[in-house]
């Protein structure tokens, strides 16, 4: 046979509230996930392009000092 429990209503509110503050967190530890996940892509990529546009940078003088060293001859 069931015993039927006796629940009062300050015992339901702090139950609902320690739930939805439960959730709350779990949110803003999802949200820092994906905030940090898109910050290390972003860096990531931000470091890609510095270094791609670095060697282009290095290719563009290096063509310009090999076509002075020819004029000199």
């Amino acid at each position: 046979m069931e015993e039927n429990a006796v629940v009062t209503p300050d015992e339901v509110v702090t139950d609902t509230i320690t739930n939805l503050f439960t959730y709350a967190n779990y949110f803003l530890v999802a949200a820092l996930v994906v905030l940090l996940t898109y910050m290390t892509i972003r860096d990531f990529k931000k470091k890609q392009r510095e270094k791609k546009l670095s060697q282009e940078r290095e290719a563009y003088n290096n063509q310009f000092d090999n076509e002075e060293e020819k004029e000199e001859l």
